[in-house]
């Protein structure tokens, strides 16, 4: 059968520009891990660059969704953060953004009302150095790659 029609229950989505440097982020971190040996059965690294809307039909019907991605929530460069769609609802912290033009939290709200929504999300970003265009990441983020990694790795070990 085909992957499409039965997706991994499991998806961790890395998202991003590589041509803005530090945007790159969340896809230099699904490279990093499509180089591990650790990662569980049903779980699909996927590199979603700036794909915007045509992420709805990969994120639909998934147990959980695992975002890496670039993103300004005001703290200092190099920042790890970890939150859901619900704690940026609840806290009203609408501050926190992505860097695309159509964020990850907005394709998030449409698979919802097309009714086919991953029932967990957990996103995963880093704040900024620079978004210059450049092709690889500043150092001062790069260096928090293995850190986000070794974060992905726990969450894919926690029961769905």
């Amino acid at each position: 059968m085909s992957e499409t029609l039965f997706p991994a229950p499991v998806l961790v989505l890395g998202v991003g520009n590589i041509l803005m440097r530090d945007e790159g982020f969340g896809v230099r971190t699904i490279e990093a891990l499509q180089k591990r040996e650790d990662i569980p059965q049903g779980v699909e690294l996927l590199d979603g660059g700036t794909a915007g809307h045509d992420l709805i039909d990969v994120i639909e019907n998934r147990k959980k969704i695992i975002v890496v991605d670039c993103v300004r929530g005001g703290c200092k460069a190099g920042s790890i953060y970890r939150f859901s769609p619900a704690d940026v609802r609840e806290q009203g912290n609408y501050n926190m953004t992505s860097l695309h033009q159509v964020g990850i939290l907005e394709i998030l709200a449409l698979s919802q009302a097309f009714g086919n929504p991953p029932q967990e999300v957990i996103i995963f970003g880093v704040e900024p150095f620079s978004t210059d265009l450049q092709m690889n990441l500043s150092q001062q983020i790069e260096d928090k790659i293995p850190k986000v990694v070794e974060l992905v790795i726990q969450e894919l070990q926690k029961p769905i």
